[in-house]
């Protein structure tokens, strides 16, 4: 799964690499480690408006969530969003056609269980550049409050070779888009066999590993 990522870039090269502006630049400071279990609004890119770099919080929301308990729940289960099962679950099955998103990334953490001890990797692009995560995002409004709750997934692929020994319990990874695909994740037109295309793991030749 993917729980631990990284975003260790500026402003200035973060936006520059997506084409991009930061228009809240007081929510953006870079960060060797996030975790999914932290309230953080993270930095998100969406098809209405690619060409500004948003914050939304992660672990989904969907929009039919009753209260704001069943929004806690909800989002303790949602960080991830499995590819192969991503057409079939209710949270996700709606929002894959409509509402793609990249998730701005420099590497991600996973770690290897040998035996009783976990050792833990940072995996990242040989030629560390900043790369998109692919996700899922949802709007949820607070009944209580009215608030407006921009959140998202991180979807999640059967594991490469490289990930394979890494993550060898679970043998998953997140799902990167490649950059000449990126414009293609966010097209809202796409059809179903043409998302499935891009729902596969990332070429193990072009990542590293580096023990921690």
């Amino acid at each position: 799964m993917c729980y631990y990522y990284s975003l260790a870039e500026d402003a200035i090269r973060l936006q520059k690499r997506f084409k991009a502006k930061i228009l809240e630049e007081e929510k953006y400071s870079p960060f060797p480690k996030v975790s999914a279990f932290e309230d953080n609004e993270l930095p998100v890119i969406i098809k209405a408006e690619s060409n500004i770099i948003k914050f939304f919080h992660w672990g989904l929301v969907p929009h039919w969530t009753q209260t704001e308990t069943d929004m806690k729940k909800m989002r303790a289960r949602t960080a991830n969003a499995r590819a192969e099962t991503i057409f079939e679950k209710s949270s996700f099955k709606k929002i894959i056609f409509s509402s793609r998103c990249l998730v701005p990334a420099t590497g991600f953490y996973e770690w290897q269980h040998l035996w009783n001890e976990k050792i833990p990797y940072f995996i990242k692009l040989k030629n560390d550049e900043v790369f998109g995560i692919g996700g899922v995002w949802d709007q949820w409004v607070n009944p209580e409050t009215g608030e407006l709750i921009n959140t998202f997934s991180i979807i999640t692929t059967a594991a490469n070779p490289l990930l394979e020994i890494i993550h060898n319990t679970k043998k998953r990874m997140p799902l990167i888009i490649d950059k000449d695909n990126e414009e293609k994740w966010l097209d809202h037109s796409l059809p179903e066999s043409e998302i499935k295309d891009l729902l596969k793991p990332y070429s193990d030749e072009r990542m590293e590993a580096i023990k921690l």
